[in-house]
């Protein structure tokens, strides 16, 4: 089973639920989504942190461009 997309609709959702005071398995069950993804939506209001994904994140490149170029070459 792979990873699923929430969109940042649904992570606005939790964030209101949250808010008005619903515990944290309850609005899971509302919104369709798991207990841990409601953890994380959580942890990034505490943090105050951007709900939406920011670009560059994941693992980065492990070789240079210099390294891209040399390859390309053979």
């Amino acid at each position: 089973m792979g990873r699923v997309k929430v969109t940042y609709d649904k992570k606005v959702a939790i964030k209101t639920l949250l808010e008005a005071g619903l515990s944290q398995r309850a609005v899971a069950r509302l919104t369709n989504v798991s207990q841990k993804c409601v953890f994380g939506v959580s942890n990034k209001l505490k943090q105050k942190l951007p709900l939406s994904n920011t670009p560059g994140q994941g693992p980065k490149k492990a070789c240079t461009p210099t390294d891209d170029r040399r390859c390309s070459e053979l």
